[in-house]
């Protein structure tokens, strides 16, 4: 985690426009909390289909589809207005207390034996330059950008997400990847040694603030607590991948394309047979007539 001596009051410089995903920006951009709050919105809002409002606001739901068609029901679910809301400062918040809102934002890990404490055993630290080679900890890599994706558990070639110094430098495709690594802005593991689902933290109070400012509503506290995608993947990838192979077997047995294609295999098979039987006793019937000629 990078943590940047800014504060979460207004720029007084021109505000950076909301990146899309695959978008770039210039070298020495940094985002406020409220433009960290337009990001996660604008990546959330892009998959809402549907919006039923209550009466005065009070049980306003809305409906999100993920446009890839995702089989993961946190993608494709009916949330509560105040849930809408409560995910994008929670995410908003992540982004702030990893990285001060700098997308080149940088932190090389190594271990510092003066920070060793109970909490920090191997007394992890960060370096904003590179480490020699063979410094204690600097096989954990290094994070960048505004999520802080580490270059070892989310390199460019990591399951279930790899993710590219390209990609985490670009705030718009960094924002999209951690939405579906947290499964929706709901299940923040991947950042909870700091302050995941902290609803104390410093910086999540900064952001709320900003939030209610902006809106005049204040956020409501709700727990985000799930798994995220990366855990269920290393801890029940194997039993998900036999289950989806069992899936896929019997969706094959049970389809009609399938048992054509076996009855074609079966009856050339019983074709080549009886072809080689049929060779047989003509190539014997040849050699016993060849035979009784020879003796008459």
């Amino acid at each position: 985690m990078v943590t940047q001596p800014t504060t979460a009051s207004a720029s007084t410089t021109p505000a950076p426009p909301i990146p899309q995903v695959g978008q770039s920006v210039p070298a020495g951009t940094k985002y406020t909390p409220a433009m960290l709050l337009s990001l996660a919105a604008g990546t959330i809002e892009r998959r809402v289909v549907k919006k039923t409002a209550g009466g005065e606001g009070v049980g306003t739901t809305i409906e999100l589809v993920d446009p890839d068609k995702s089989s993961d029901p946190s993608l494709n679910t009916t949330i509560s207005l105040a849930e809408f809301e409560a995910r994008i400062v929670q995410a908003a918040a992540i982004m702030w207390a990893e990285s001060g809102g700098d997308p080149f934002a940088v932190c090389y890990n190594f271990n510092d034996p003066t920070k060793v404490t109970a909490t920090n055993p191997t007394g992890a630290s960060c370096s904003r330059t590179p480490l020699p080679a063979g410094t204690p900890g600097v096989e954990r890599g290094y994070d960048r950008g505004l999520w802080q994706f580490n270059s070892v558990f989310y390199g460019p070639t990591s399951k279930p997400w790899a993710v590219t110094d390209m990609a985490a430098y670009e705030p718009g495709t960094a924002t999209e990847i951690a939405y579906r690594v947290s499964r929706g802005f709901t299940a923040f593991s991947p950042w909870s040694k700091s302050h995941g689902a902290d609803h104390k933290h410093p910086k999540y109070l900064e952001v709320a603030a900003v939030w209610e400012s902006m809106t005049g509503r204040a956020v409501e506290e709700i727990p985000f607590t799930g798994i995220n995608v990366s855990t269920v993947s290393n801890v029940f990838g194997p039993l998900l991948s036999w289950t989806e192979g069992l899936g896929k077997l019997l969706s094959t047995l049970v389809s009609p394309q399938f048992w054509i294609r076996v009855g074609t295999a079966l009856a050339g098979v019983v074709l080549l047979v009886l072809a080689v039987v049929y060779l047989a006793r003509s190539t014997a019937v040849g050699t016993v007539s060849k035979a009784l000629k020879g003796k008459s």
